[in-house]
C-alpha cells in the first residue's frame, strides 16, 4: 500500500490483531500471549487510524457469537444462552468504541458524521481543479451525489454506492490516466471473481454461508465495514487506493472461502468414508 508510513503499519497489525484472533477462538492454543498480542495491536492502530479498530471491534464481536454458538451443542441450551451472550459481547464492544470514543473525540458515536463530512471536504477539495473554487473536478475524483449528515437515513442510502466505490471502481471506461488503469484492472478482476462466486455457489446458499461461517462473516463484515467508511470519505480515487488496502484482502479471502466450500465438502465427506469400519461379510460353508 505504501512505503513505511501508517497505512503499512495498520497492515502489520492487523495481522497481528487476526492472528490473535485465531488462536483464541479458533486453534485454542498460545491464550495468554495472543490476548497481550490482541491489546497491543488495538492499542497501535487506535493510535494510528481508530476507524480501524471501530470495524475490527464488530468484526470481533460477530466473529465471537458464532464461535460461542458452535462450541454450544445442545439445542435448547444454545436456545437459551444465545440472546444472554448477544448482549454481553455486543454491549463490550459498544462499550470499547465509546471508549475509544473518549480518548479520540471524533471518532466518538455522536461525531463521526461530521467527521466523514470534514474528510470528505478535504478530498474533494483536493480533486477540484484550480484554485478560484471551480467545480470541474480532476480525474481522480468522484462523487456520492448529496448527502444530509443530520440524517441517518440519507447516510445508510449511501452504504451500497461507498461499497461499490471501494470495491468495483473506478470503472474501465472511468480511466484517465495510467495509474487509473491498473486500479481499473484490478477493480474489474475483483468484480468478475465476485460474481463467479455468486453465480456458482448460488444466491440464497451464498448468503446463508455469510451468516453460518464465523470465518467468513468476519472477513466479510470487516471488509464491508471498512469498504463504506473509506469509499464514503475518501472522494478521491488516488487516495482510496492506499486507504482501501487493509480490507481488500479480507474481502477477497471471504469469497476464496466461499469458492472452496463445496471442495471441503468432498474432502470432508471422503474423510468419513475412510474412517468407516469395513463391513465383514459372514463367511460361506463351502461345499464338501
Amino acid at each position: 500500500s505504501s512505503g513505511i508510513m501508517k497505512d503499512s503499519l495498520c497492515m502489520l497489525f492487523i495481522g497481528v490483531i487476526v492472528y490473535a484472533i485465531q488462536n483464541v477462538f479458533l486453534l485454542n492454543r498460545k491464550k495468554i500471549s495472543s490476548i497481550l498480542l490482541l491489546m497491543v495491536g488495538f492499542y497501535v492502530i487506535i493510535n494510528l487510524k481508530a476507524y480501524i479498530a471501530l470495524a475490527l471491534l464488530v468484526s470481533l464481536a460477530l466473529y465471537a457469537l458464532l464461535a460461542f454458538k458452535t462450541n454450544i451443542k445442545n439445542p435448547t441450551t444454545r436456545i437459551l444462552v444465545m440472546p444472554l451472550a448477544a448482549v454481553v459481547i455486543f454491549g463490550t464492544a459498544i462499550f470499547t468504541m465509546n471508549q475509544i470514543g473518549e480518548s479520540l473525540e471524533r471518532y466518538s458515536l455522536e461525531n463521526l458524521a461530521e467527521t466523514a463530512q470534514t474528510y470528505q471536504g478535504y478530498h474533494t477539495r483536493t480533486s477540484v481543479a484550480g484554485r478560484g473554487g471551480s467545480e470541474v473536478r480532476t480525474g481522480s475524483g468522484y462523487t456520492l451525489g448529496e448527502i444530509n449528515y443530520s440524517s441517518p437515513t440519507s447516510i445508510i442510502t449511501k452504504i451500497p454506492l461507498a461499497i461499490n466505490v471501494t470495491f468495483f471502481r473506478p470503472y474501465v471506461w472511468e480511466v484517465n490516466n495510467p495509474v487509473m488503469l491498473l486500479s481499473a484492472l484490478e477493480s474489474l478482476l475483483i468484480l468478475i471473481f465476485t460474481l463467479k462466486v455468486i453465480r456458482k455457489t448460488g444466491f440464497g446458499r451464498f448468503f446463508r454461508v455469510l451468516v453460518t461461517n464465523k470465518e467468513v462473516l468476519f472477513c466479510i463484515s470487516f471488509a464491508l465495514i471498512f469498504g463504506f467508511a473509506v469509499g464514503f470519505t475518501s472522494y478521491n480515487f488516488g487516495s482510496l487506493v492506499r486507504y482501501k488496502a487493509p480490507c481488500v484482502p479480507f474481502f477477497l479471502i471471504a469469497f476464496v472461502l466461499i469458492n472452496d466450500l463445496p471442495v471441503k465438502k468432498k474432502i470432508m465427506q471422503a474423510r468419513r468414508q475412510v474412517k468407516q469400519p469395513a463391513i465383514r461379510r459372514p463367511i460361506q460353508p463351502q461345499p464338501s
